[in-house]
C-alpha cells in the first residue's frame, strides 16, 4: 500500500498514513475501469493502431477491486504476451506451408502452457504461462489465411496489451491517491469484494496429473482444429479462438459442464447486448465521449453484479465478449452477417470445448477443483 509518513508512534517512530485503500468499492472500481477503457481506446485511436478493442479487453481482465493484485497480474500478462509473440513468429516461420503441422504444433504449445500453469509455484507464474498459450490463439489462428502480416500483428498485439496495462496502472494507481489527499478522507474499511487468490494445485497432485492435463489439452485442441479444417468453415477461426481460450481455462477446473452452461449464458447475453449496441445505437453516435458513454451504459449490468461470486464471473465474461463483438475501432464495421457468423462461431466453440473436455477428462480423472471465480478471458 502506498503511504506517507506522519506523526510519531509510541516510541517516536513515524507511522505510515495510507494514501488510499487497496480494496475498492464496486462503484469506485466501475468508474475507474470505464476511465481506464476510455484512456486506452483514445490512445490507440490516436496512434491509429489496429485491434484497439484488445486494449479495452486487457483493462477489463486486469482491473480489480483489489489494487494490490493488479501489479503482479499486469507483469505476468506482459511476460506471457511477449513469450507468445516470439513463439507465434517461430511457428509461422517453420510451418505456415503445412497447416496440419502448424495446428499440431499449436496444440502442443497449448498443452505445454497448461502443464506449466498447473505446476506453477505462484499464481502470477501460472497466469503468465496461460497467457503465453492464449495469445497465440488470439493472434495466430486469425492469421492462418493471411500470414504475411504475422510479425506486425504480433507487435500490435503486444502494443495494445501494454497500453491497456499502462492505462489501468495510471488510473487505478493515481486517481484514488489524489482523491484521498485532496479531501483528506480516512481510508474506508475494505469489504471482501476482491477475488481471492487463485488456488494452486497442491504438491500431492504431482507432475503426473499436470502431464495428464497437458496431454488432454493437446487432444482437445486437435479435435477443435480438425473440426475447423474438415468443415472448411469460413468463420472457424473465431470458433477455434474461443475454443482454445476455454480449453486452457477449463482443463484445470472441475465441473466443466456447469462452467460451460455459465459461460454460455454470459455469451448469449453478450451477443444480444452487442447486437443492440452495434446496430441500433452506435450508428447514431458521433464523437469519442458519446462512444464511451454508450459502452459504459451497456457495461453497467456487469458492474452491478460484479460483487456476487458466480454472477461476477459471468459479468467479467460478458464485458470481454461484448467489447470483442462490438470491436470499437477508428473505422467501425456494421456488417450484420459477419456479426452473426462470429457469434455463432463463439457459441459452437463454447459448447464444443465443454463437451469434449468433459468426455476426455471425466470426474474420476480431472484433477483438483478450482474456484469458478478464477476464470478469465484473453
Amino acid at each position: 500500500m502506498t503511504s506517507l509518513t506522519a506523526g510519531s508512534g509510541p516510541q517516536g517512530q513515524k507511522q505510515p498514513v495510507a494514501l488510499a485503500s487497496d480494496t475498492l468499492s464496486i462503484p469506485v472500481y466501475s468508474c475507474l475501469t470505464i476511465i481506464s477503457i476510455a484512456l486506452a481506446l483514445y490512445f490507440c485511436f490516436w496512434v491509429q493502431v489496429p485491434h484497439a478493442s484488445s486494449s479495452a479487453i486487457t483493462v477489463i481482465v486486469i482491473a480489480s477491486t483489489d489494487r494490490k493484485s493488479m501489479g503482479s497480474k499486469s507483469i505476468a500478462r506482459i511476460i506471457g504476451t511477449l513469450i507468445a509473440c516470439f513463439a507465434m513468429n517461430v511457428l509461422f516461420a517453420n510451418f505456415i506451408q503445412a497447416p496440419w503441422m502448424f495446428l499440431l504444433t499449436f496444440a502442443l504449445w497449448m498443452g505445454t502452457c497448461v502443464f506449466v500453469a498447473t505446476i506453477a509455484p505462484t499464481p502470477s507464474f501460472a497466469y503468465a504461462a496461460t497467457m503465453a498459450g492464449l495469445t497465440i490463439g488470439v493472434v495466430s489462428i486469425q492469421q492462418m489465411t493471411d500470414p504475411a502480416d504475422i510479425f506486425k500483428d504480433s507487435i500490435d498485439r503486444f502494443f495494445v496489451v501494454s497500453v491497456g496495462i499502462a492505462s489501468v496502472g495510471l488510473v487505478f494507481g493515481l486517481i484514488p491517491s489524489i482523491y484521498h489527499q485532496l479531501f483528506k478522507l480516512p481510508s474506508p474499511r475494505a469489504k471482501a469484494l476482491a477475488p481471492k487468490p487463485i488456488a494452486l494445485p497442491s504438491q500431492s497432485q504431482g507432475w503426473a496429473k499436470a502431464l495428464r492435463g497437458g496431454l488432454a489439452t493437446v487432444l482437445v485442441i486437435l479435435v477443435g482444429c480438425s473440426f475447423w479444417v474438415l468443415t472448411q468453415w469460413q468463420d472457424g477461426s473465431a470458433m477455434l479462438l474461443i475454443f482454445g481460450i476455454l480449453t486452457a481455462q477449463f482443463i484445470q477446473m472441475d465441473k466443466v459442464i456447469m462452467l460451460t452452461i455459465g459461460v454460455l449464458i454470459g455469451l448469449l447475453v453478450s451477443i444480444v447486448s452487442g447486437f443492440l449496441c452495434l446496430f441500433f445505437v452506435l450508428p447514431y453516435v458521433h464523437g469519442f465521449p458519446m462512444l464511451i458513454g454508450v459502452l459504459a451504459l451497456f457495461l453497467l449490468p456487469a458492474f452491478i453484479v460484479k460483487s456476487r461470486p458466480i454472477l461476477g464471473v459471468i459479468g467479467s465474461l460478458y464485458m470481454s465478449i461484448f467489447i470483442s463483438l462490438v470491436g470499437p475501432e477508428n473505422n467501425m464495421n456494421y456488417d450484420v452477417s459477419a456479426y452473426l457468423n462470429e457469434s455463432l462461431a463463439f457459441v459452437v466453440g463454447v459448447v464444443l470445448a465443454g463437451v469434449v473436455i468433459a468426455l476426455i477428462l471425466p470426474d474420476s480423472l480431472r484433477f483438483g477443483s478450482r474456484p469458478l471465480k478464477s476464470t478469465q478471458t484473453a
